[in-house]
Parts: structure tokens; C-alpha cells; sequence
């Protein structure tokens, strides 16, 4: 293998490490892959602190990908640049569509430890090149898994990447993680991937740079969440939460959540509420997120905001701070008010920008929250 290949020989070391201690993930195939494969690592790769940077990192992606499953009907798992990983058991439910992306000597490699089943395949690919896709015959919904990934494309490579991504999938939740600008340059020196022959990797520090049309970036999470760090004790927990969960450890490792939403309404098509333009920050950012919605209370010759109780919900769903402008001349967001004024428009609906304390993902939740608590209402009338 290549350099960049080999690298994928120090998070399976650190998930079996963690696993054989009993921490953070139970991964028996990462257990027995290391034992029969043997590979030697050495120096700073071979770290205890670094296997278990790598075992929560996993928690952390493992946790993220059981949540999009629960709430994304109909989706995929992509997991890109899959290594010897063994998400697809750790994680995966049954019935359910996943595919393992990663260079032909490793799916070669692979092979020898995992097999394909009809919900099951492992593409091999350089994901720099579309034409893996074509493998994938969803095209729907997409959870994407980029875990260890990202360093090693340029920013013109990811843009590539998620650009063919989102020519392909109605919708995308993907979760990535990135140097900084900062760790890049320090890598060529300092970093664990030196040791298996890597020297160039990249980084980014604002995450918005990889955003393009409806592909937007949503949110930044913890690498290193406490209730992981809570499984260390003594000693090896002060010295991780230096070394790895401190101030410093932000600068140079960070993870982010990217979306692609399908369409402007949000609620599955059923017209209740849509929602654009997500979180474009205000000027004053203190204000909080800039976001525009459509209220329609007509929708394919049905009623769909069928009281004022309704659309009360729903703006009580977010915290508005201020409307900013709107059709029909809205200046205030009482919700009779709105109802009225909605209903006497030719399109039985009105279209408010606003401003939102929210972040992106935050206001995401709250309407999809309201959305099925007003179904659950109906249902029990």
C-alpha cells in the first residue's frame, strides 16, 4: 500500500486498543483484524493517547450515524474512505443500505475480512473521481461518512467530491472531519501519519468554504465529548484532556456537519411549512441567524395549517427575534394575524424572513419536532 493507504493501519490499531480495554466502543473485528494482520507500527502511531483519540473519534461518527438512521427515512450509508472499519457492523440496522468507498488495494485487503450481503457492497474508487457513484443506484437520501478523510484532499478536491455527491442524492447529511490550517503545516513534522510515510495532508479553517448551492454547512461538534473522556480515570484523565480535549487540541482538529435538504418544505412534502436560505448569519451576529419560510395553508386543494393554534406551534418552535420583512406587508408574527392574511392571498400563503437565535441545525430539529407533534395532534382527533 501507499502511504495515505497505510494510515488506515493507526485508527484500527486504536479501536482495537480501546475495545480490548473495554472503552468507549465494543469492536471485535478490529480486534481481529490487528492480531492476524500485525502490522508494525512505531513512534507516536503506536501512542495509548492517540488510541484513544481514536476510539472516541469512532464513538463520535458511530453515534452521529445511528442518529441520522433514526430520523432519515429511505437513506444510504456512505462511508468513504472506509479503511479496515468496521462501522457497518458496529452501527448499521438491518434492512438498511450501506456501502464501504475506499481505494482498490484496500477493498482488496478488505475483502478478506468483511463480505458483501444485498444490503451490503464495498465500492472501490479514488472518491477524486465521480464515476464510483455510478455503483449506487439510490438516489434519494445519503448519510455520508468522511472520517479520517479530508486531510489528505485539497479544498478543489472536497468541493469535486461533494458537488458529485449532491448531483446524485436529493439529500445529504455528511460528517467530516479536518485539520486546520495550523495542523496542516505542523503535520509535516509532527503528526503520527509521518510514521507510516505521509508528509503533505491539508486543512481549512472555515468551514463554510466547502459550501456550494444547496449543500450548506449546519454545525460543528465535540470530538471529544465528556461522557468519553468520564471513562478515563486518574492520571491518563488529566493528561488526555490536556493533550487532546484542550484549547490547543481545537485549534488544529475540528468536525463538521454539512446538509444538502431536498427541497424548500421541510415536512416531508406536505406543505405545512418550507424553509430557505438556512442560517445566512445576520449582519450583526449577535442577532442571531438570518432564515426565510414560506407558511402555506393550502397545499394540493387541502387545508394544511388547519387552525391558529397551528401556526402558533410552529413559530413558537424557534425563537424569533425580529421580522425583518415579508409579502402582504406582515410586521408582526401574531399568529391569528398571520393565519388571516394568509388566507386571504391568492396563494393561500405567505413567505416571512426572519431573525432566529438558532443555529442551522438547532431550528432544523425545532420544526421537524413541531411538525410531528401537530401530526401526532391530528391523529389522536
Amino acid at each position: 500500500m501507499n502511504g495515505v493507504n497505510k494510515t488506515l493501519y493507526i485508527p484500527l490499531y486504536g479501536k482495537a486498543y480501546v475495545s480490548r480495554k473495554g472503552i468507549f466502543l465494543d469492536d471485535k473485528k478490529a480486534e481481529e483484524i490487528w492480531e492476524a494482520e500485525g502490522f508494525a507500527l512505531k513512534g507516536k502511531s503506536k501512542s495509548k493517547w492517540l488510541a484513544y483519540y481514536m476510539g472516541i473519534r469512532a464513538a463520535v461518527f458511530d453515534n452521529w450515524v445511528r442518529q441520522q438512521i433514526t430520523n432519515t427515512e429511505d437513506a444510504v450509508v456512505i462511508h468513504i474512505g472506509c479503511g479496515m472499519d468496521s462501522r457497518v457492523l458496529r452501527v448499521s440496522e438491518a434492512n438498511y443500505k450501506w456501502y464501504d468507498v475506499d481505494f482498490t488495494e484496500v477493498i482488496e485487503e478488505r475483502k478478506r475480512y468483511y463480505f458483501e450481503s444485498y444490503d451490503y457492497h464495498m465500492i472501490a474508487g479514488d472518491v477524486r473521481d465521480a464515476n464510483w457513484l455510478a455503483s449506487i443506484p439510490e438516489k434519494k437520501s445519503a448519510i455520508v461518512v468522511m472520517e479520517g478523510v479530508s486531510m489528505y484532499l485539497t479544498s478543489k478536491e472536497i468541493h469535486q467530491l461533494t458537488t458529485s455527491l449532491c448531483a446524485h442524492f436529493e439529500q445529504i447529511a455528511l460528517l467530516m472531519d479536518c485539520y486546520t490550517v495550523r495542523a496542516a503545516k505542523m503535520s509535516k513534522y509532527k503528526n503520527p501519519i509521518n510514521d507510516v510515510g505521509v508528509i503533505e495532508v491539508f486543512g481549512v479553517d472555515n468551514p463554510e468554504l466547502f459550501q456550494h448551492d444547496d449543500f450548506v454547512y449546519v454545525k460543528e461538534h465535540t470530538m471529544t465529548p465528556p461522557e468519553y473522556i468520564d471513562e478515563l480515570s486518574g492520571v491518563e484523565k488529566y493528561i488526555f484532556e490536556k493533550l487532546y480535549a484542550g484549547n490547543l487540541s481545537k485549534k488544529l482538529y475540528r468536525l463538521f456537519e454539512y446538509r444538502k435538504f431536498q427541497n424548500a418544505n421541510i415536512f416531508n412534502g406536505e406543505g405545512i411549512i418550507g424553509v430557505d436560505n438556512f442560517g445566512a448569519m445576520s449582519p450583526d451576529e449577535s442577532l442571531g441567524y438570518m432564515c426565510s419560510c414560506n407558511i402555506s395553508v393550502l397545499q394540493n386543494g387541502q387545508i394544511e395549517i388547519r387552525s391558529v393554534d397551528e401556526v402558533k406551534d410552529l413559530l413558537e418552535s424557534f425563537s424569533v427575534l425580529d421580522i425583518v420583512s415579508a409579502n402582504n406587508n406582515i410586521n408582526n408574527y401574531d399568529p391569528a394575524y398571520i393565519m388571516d392574511v394568509a388566507l386571504k392571498t391568492a396563494s393561500k400563503g405567505l413567505r416571512i424572513t426572519f431573525q432566529t437565535k438558532e443555529s442551522k441545525m438547532e431550528f432544523w430539529d425545532a420544526f421537524t419536532t413541531t411538525y410531528d407533534s401537530i401530526n401526532n395532534k391530528r391523529k389522536n382527533e
